[in-house]
């Protein structure tokens, strides 16, 4: 079972708010990259060194719903990502969640459901539902998981980089352990990671 509560918007007024250097730190890194900077809302995982790892996105851009939440901005991890799609990553983790937690898989997708409404507000939202109905429905009522991947039977990751920059912000994934096995120094930042506040894994709440 995985639950928001009202912790998550606290978090989101205090913890994450982006400083002038988190500002410019990821202007750096995301210079030859298409990005908005308007999207960014503040910074869900931050290095040892107390960098940007992972923005957290608004979940509304230009009008029209912008479906990651969380965004990979660290250059290691970046690369290390594609590094490792390019060895058939993709493949391997969704062969990973299928053998040991494709249970999990829709949940933790229908997590982020929940994450993009609460990134939205009531006003937001009321506007979209009115003038894009169908946008509406497929990111809002649970049909578009994790980087508008489509939620069902199949499990699809679409691409490393979006499941990096989740389990560096919530503090588990499906497929964590897939990723602590080909990625050394990515288990020594996850677990000094401090995971979103007010999310409940199973019996384990994340605070």
């Amino acid at each position: 079972m995985i639950d928001l509560n009202n912790e998550w918007e606290k978090e989101l007024c205090t913890r994450y708010v982006v400083s002038e250097e988190d500002a410019d730190v990821i202007l750096q890194q995301m210079k030859k990259r298409k990005f908005d900077p308007n999207l960014i809302l503040g910074v869900t995982s931050r290095c040892l060194y107390g960098k940007p790892q992972v923005i957290l996105c608004k979940s509304l851009h230009n009008g029209l719903p912008f479906p990651n939440s969380f965004w990979l901005s660290c250059p290691f991890f970046v690369k290390m990502a594609g590094q490792l799609e390019s060895l058939g990553g993709v493949k391997k983790l969704e062969t990973y969640i299928k053998e040991n937690s494709k249970a999990e898989w829709k949940e933790y997708n229908r997590l982020h459901v929940k994450i993009r409404i609460n990134l939205t507000s009531e006003v937001e939202l009321n506007i979209l539902k009115k003038n894009n109905l169908s946008l509406y429905k497929s990111l809002y009522d649970g049909n578009i998981g994790i980087g508008g991947i489509r939620i069902n039977e199949e499990v699809q990751v679409k691409c490393l980089h979006l499941q990096m920059a989740s389990l560096l912000s919530l503090g588990f994934h499906p497929g964590q352990g897939w990723f602590k096995e080909n990625i050394s120094s990515f288990c020594l930042n996850y677990c000094n990671a401090k995971p979103l506040r007010g999310i409940k894994h199973g019996s384990k709440r994340f605070i």
